[in-house]
């Protein structure tokens, strides 16, 4: 009787508990972010031997992922892999990889995106299916016994915001994005990027693609929900993306950029790796460290970068561009913001302006011109007069 009351008790304690009871040798999660040039690609292994693959670079990245999944322990099947979206950059090491593994589940954003590359990439998936399909009561099944041992094989969904992802009971993996699809924005495909967060123990990881402003805003509008340690910066660090507005909701510690070496666009742009920086954010960069593996046991977490780079080498564009610009002279008079000309990120910095009332701000000027003046926003739903009287001294319409 007293047993039972003492188990009885012992379950009570830790269900009450505000945060899990950690108790023991823990198993480890393993990320990596690989060098793979001007491209994306990421590894995951979880403590349960979950396997994802997010992305597989620009041509002639093969090797380089094979080299990393053997050496995580990922030989014969990837139990997930992510497009995040459709571009060459990401795609195109992945219809090796679709050939000579089995693959369980594959996700991408399922936006129309015709390009040679990404239309072979889903027919390599048809063609698996197929062969799956028809090795079933015939010799070949004998071949394939141990692949067909597993339950899923080559299933493709096109995963929206809101949706739980099965890695295993240790973590928890939940799509952030997209919740629709974007159209007419600056890069569709950016935008329509696949957003997952992960969780383990103490530490978030968001991996964001190449997102671009316009899904940032969507993501800001989750709240505290994208607060993450650890951040995949979006789209190689280019100035449309890692908005001041989004990078204080996520709160990040850590931060990695996947970007090629001496790449011709100039990322990671000045500004971002500023704005991170501001932050007090550490920055890891695989064109400077080649390629990072985290390794956590969801209490501590351990980053082994390929090549160790000194701090001021990986801010060097922030370091060189505080040293160009003019210094600030604090008695100039702050300029004011164009609401004709300003962009959603830039509408939200105003007090009182959340994500949907910059969204509706825009959709407003879109629909009815210019705003002719400043008292013209009482008209956009959301916009009342303490809102007004708050900006008033802060915008233009010209």
């Amino acid at each position: 009787m007293h047993k039972i009351k003492l188990i009885i008790v012992f379950i009570l304690f830790i269900f009450s508990s505000g945060s899990p009871v950690f108790s023991g040798k823990r198993g480890e999660l393993k990320i990596a972010f690989l060098d793979v040039g001007q491209g994306n690609s990421q590894i995951i292994v979880t403590p349960s031997g979950y396997s994802i693959l997010i992305d597989g670079g620009p041509k002639g990245s093969e090797p380089i992922i094979k080299k990393y999944l053997s050496r995580l322990g990922v030989t014969k099947r990837i139990d997930a892999i992510i497009l995040s979206n459709p571009q060459i950059i990401n795609v195109n090491g992945l219809v090796d990889i679709v050939q000579n593994y089995d693959v369980g589940f594959i996700y991408d954003p399922g936006m129309p995106f015709s390009t040679y590359v990404y239309e072979r990439f889903l027919e390599t998936i048809m063609t698996k299916q197929d062969q799956m399909a028809s090795a079933k009561g015939t010799e070949e099944e004998k071949r394939l016994s141990d692949i067909l041992a597993a339950k899923h094989h080559y299933e493709y969904f096109n995963p929206r915001a809101g949706e739980v992802l099965d890695w295993g009971p240790d973590v928890e993996a939940v799509v952030m994005g997209p919740r629709k699809l974007f159209h007419n924005t600056r890069s569709d495909p950016n935008n329509n990027s696949i957003v997952v967060k992960l969780t383990y123990g103490k530490y978030d990881f968001l991996f964001t693609g190449d997102i671009e402003e316009e899904a940032e805003i969507s993501l800001i509008a989750q709240g505290p929900k994208i607060k993450s340690k650890i951040v995949k910066v979006p789209n190689f660090g280019a100035a449309f993306s890692s908005g001041s507005i989004f990078l204080n909701k996520v709160q990040p510690e850590f931060a990695f950029i996947s970007v090629g070496k001496k790449n011709p666009f100039g990322y990671p742009s000045a500004g971002v790796l500023q704005r991170y920086n501001d932050q007090g954010v550490k920055i890891y960069r695989t064109d400077l460290n080649g390629t990072i593996i985290l390794t956590t046991d969801g209490n501590s977490l351990e980053i082994q970068p390929e090549n160790e780079t000194p701090e001021a080498k990986i801010l060097a564009q922030v370091y060189e561009k505080k040293t160009t610009e003019t210094p600030v002279n604090q008695y100039v008079k702050e300029p004011k913001m164009n609401i004709n000309a300003a962009t959603a990120s830039e509408l939200v910095s105003l007090p009182g302006i959340g994500a949907f009332k910059a969204q509706m701000i825009i959709k407003y000027r879109n629909k009815h011109g210019d705003y002719k003046s400043i008292d013209d926003l009482i008209k956009v739903p959301g916009i009342n007069k303490a809102i007004l009287d708050k900006i008033k001294t802060k915008i233009t319409t010209q």
